[in-house]
């Protein structure tokens, strides 16, 4: 069974060429790109994807690829992350340097709904940064970044990239630790001894953990208010307080809180 399906293509220029090298790097060797035939394929799971990127939507043929039932709502959302935002320059890059589970995802579609080409999650960088290396294509192609492994190099970027905006991201402890726990760390072994140390959860070591990488990111950026938004979910963070720290016009729509776990999962 092969099925035919397209979604918007707000991309243009820089921010395609980035988004392309992003899916390179997200779903390795299987992704094929022919820029002459403005398409190619990949294996997305149980499922074998042709597309073809056109100016203003891109075109997907999805075919089962072995056993399993195509889940088509998945490729399609994935896609529509990729594509469908549009964005705009901006003379600043925004690095969210809050540990995993605590909002990043939600902060991330925030950035995006601002017009911020904005990268959630980049496990391929693990590698250059057990080698030292911090400066990679990947964080020169985003205006902003989110999630591993930024909240373990905020320094760094901070010395790479001057002028840039950082964003802690906070949310409840007692209610971050079952969440953190749920995602075993980080869903990277490499950059779950990184953060912790260990391979599997201790509460102790999290909360420890926690509590040290707040104080220590506030007092990194102490008498610097410009670079530094601590935004804690708990205490009602939204649409004012990072608008007005990026100093760009409040969108007309609710905040996005997504990621968000069943009650009794947590």
């Amino acid at each position: 069974m092969t099925v035919r399906f397209s979604v918007p293509n707000r991309l243009r220029g820089h921010f395609l060429d980035a988004s392309l090298r992003y899916l390179g790097n997200l779903l390795g060797k299987s992704f094929v790109y022919d820029r002459d035939q403005n398409g190619g394929e990949f294996k997305f799971g149980q499922l074998f994807v042709r597309y073809v990127i056109r100016p203003d939507i891109v075109e997907m043929r999805v075919s089962p690829n072995g056993e399993g039932t195509p889940h088509l709502s998945h490729v399609e959302a994935f896609f529509h992350q990729v594509f469908g935002f549009e964005y705009y320059p901006q003379s600043f890059k925004v690095f969210g340097i809050g540990l995993p589970r605590t909002a990043t995802t939600s902060l991330t579609v925030a950035l995006r709904n601002l017009g911020i080409f904005t990268l959630h999650y980049a496990p391929w960088m693990a590698v250059g940064l057990s080698n030292g290396i911090y400066h990679c294509q990947t964080t020169d192609d985003f205006d902003a970044l989110t999630d591993s492994p930024f909240p373990l190099i905020y320094k760094q970027m901070d010395e790479i990239y001057p002028g840039s905006k950082f964003i802690l991201t906070l949310r409840d402890i007692d209610e971050w630790l079952p969440s953190i726990r749920y995602l075993k760390g980080d869903s990277l072994p490499t950059y779950r001894r990184m953060y912790y140390g260990i391979d599997n959860y201790d509460e102790d070591v999290y909360r420890a953990r926690f509590l040290r990488h707040r104080d220590e990111v506030t007092e990194y950026f102490s008498g610097r208010p410009n670079d530094l938004l601590v935004f804690d979910y708990s205490s009602g963070a939204g649409w004012d307080r990072l608008c007005s720290f990026l100093n760009l016009p409040i969108p007309d729509k609710p905040f996005p809180w997504v990621n968000r776990r069943p009650r009794q999962l947590r």
